[in-house]
């Protein structure tokens, strides 16, 4: 009977290294001199591995010994201190005064001599009712030069009496559908004669559906006493503007991180089933018809933003954005918000990218409005920041990447600092050359891993049947002597 459990054993133990396919190599590691290597991982990895934290990542040498590896950020590790923003407000009123110095503005005529300009610092302009007036000795009065449709040729503004540096004008307007985007440039000069250029930009401020979207800042780099004037010149946009207010902002003890590129990658889309809106914040919310469409990530990559590619086609009014893990699950809303699309000048412009906290969801979806759905074919890109693999060989080359189920506690940065000690090697750059193994051959060749553990307990079934038949057979033998 020994002999017969010895041969149960081995039967089950061939089956078990049968059916426990061996993993599967994804990405082989080009070839280079060295001990301690590095490599960058692409979003293209989570394509095989389940994992935000890629814990089922495994790096083999030649004969498939697992080799230590931890996983690095390519940004380094530097403590970011909140900027503190010294703000000294240019009012239209000599009210508003904070820090050093209140700085005015003036809109100016192409015929205005630098005389005439000069002069204007003992003006002050304010706004009352929407109505522009200009300050002269403390008397206010209505500013008939300039009457408040007309459009000057430049505004002037005094930075005579700033002792700081500025690294940004905020620049603030009564919001208008005329106005919603300005082009601007700007000008600097000390004698009023002599000009130049500080830069050229776009500011933006759309307001729909009581939700409003500002990129007023105009960044700069003016050093104290570097220069007494301003000219700030509307180039688009300025038909009926009303500026209400220019800030100054000031930026100091701001440490910027090195910056590194992220990697982005354009998932298409189709029309979704559903056309009616899925978000319902309360029971009392009612359906209404929108333009949705649907997205599938072929891969689980935790992302950090995503942003919505119209082409060229104009676009300033609602988004909704959702996702889920699965497709039984129900919607969750990552954003709402206002989206635009448009083109300024010869470029197109779009909103900041939408950040969405390391998702790994696959299904996605957007809500526009209901009249884009015929002339839209909106993508979603998707960015994160790339990761770096750092491996400690063993001179057993060609090392390769594979994705194990079971691996889930042999890498850990614990092991890897106690392999690496005190050391402080110098980390050889190599690339991943991709294999180009399918991922559901890559799935179901590590879902038969499991196979082992069942096997397993089948043998444990068995031998426990086998002792209760032997210890039934003995019993039997007893009772028939006894009779």
């Amino acid at each position: 009977m020994i002999n017969f459990l010895r041969g149960i054993a081995l039967v089950i133990f061939s089956v078990a290294q049968i059916c426990s396919a061996e993993i599967t190599p994804i990405y082989r590691i080009n070839e280079a001199q060295g001990t301690y290597f590095q490599v960058p991982l692409s979003h293209d990895i989570y394509r095989y591995s389940q994992h935000a934290d890629l814990r089922d990542l495994v790096v083999v040498d030649a004969n498939n010994n697992n080799l230590p590896y931890r996983l690095v950020s390519l940004i380094p590790k530097i403590k970011i201190q909140e900027s503190e923003a010294q703000e000294i407000a240019m009012q239209k009123t000599s009210a508003v005064q904070k820090n050093s110095a209140v700085l005015d503005f003036y809109p100016i005529t192409a015929n205005a001599t630098p005389a005439a300009m000069r002069a204007l610092r003992t003006t002050n302009i304010s706004v009352v009712d929407n109505n522009v007036h200009v300050a002269i000795s403390d008397k206010p009065m209505p500013a008939s030069n300039q009457p408040i449709n007309s459009a000057p040729d430049f505004y002037l503004i005094d930075i005579s009496t700033l002792k700081t540096s500025v690294t940004a004008l905020q620049i603030e307007w009564l919001p208008n559908e005329k106005n919603q985007y300005l082009e601007v440039q700007l000008e600097a000069s000390s004698n009023l004669q002599n000009w130049v250029s500080l830069g050229r930009s776009t500011l933006l401020q759309i307001i729909q559906q009581e939700q409003q979207l500002k990129r007023n800042r105009l960044a700069v780099e003016i050093a104290p006493n570097s220069y007494e004037f301003l000219r700030l010149k509307i180039i688009q946009g300025g038909d009926a503007l009303q500026i209400m207010s220019i800030t100054a902002l000031q930026f100091v003890n701001e440490m910027k991180p090195v910056e590194v590129a992220n990697e982005s990658w354009t998932v298409g889309g189709s029309l979704a089933s559903v056309q009616t809106t899925v978000y319902f914040p309360n029971d009392h919310s009612k359906t209404f018809s929108v333009a949705a469409w649907k997205y599938m990530r072929d891969e689980s990559t935790p992302v950090e933003t995503l942003s919505l590619n119209l082409a060229e086609n104009t676009y300033g009014d609602s988004v909704k954005v959702f996702s889920r893990t699965s497709e039984k699950q129900s919607w969750q809303l990552q954003y709402q918000g206002i989206w635009f699309n448009a083109q300024v000048g010869s470029q197109w412009q779009h909103s900041d990218v939408i950040n969405v906290y390391r998702s790994s969801d696959k299904f996605w979806r957007i809500e526009l409005k209901e009249t884009t759905k015929a002339r839209l074919k909106p993508e979603l890109v998707f960015s994160w920041q790339p990761t770096q693999l750092q491996i400690i060989t063993n001179n057993k080359p060609p090392y390769a990447l594979a994705i194990n189920p079971q691996n889930t506690a042999y890498q850990s940065n614990q092991v890897f600092n106690q392999l690496l000690g005190k050391t402080n090697p110098v980390w050889v750059n190599s690339e991943l050359v991709s294999l180009h193994a399918s991922p559901l051959a890559v799935t179901l060749s590590s879902s038969t891993i499991d196979w082992q553990k069942y096997l397993f307990w089948a043998f444990l079934l068995l031998a426990l049947i086998v002792l209760l038949g032997f210890a039934l057979r003995l019993f039997k033998q007893v009772n028939q002597n006894l009779s």
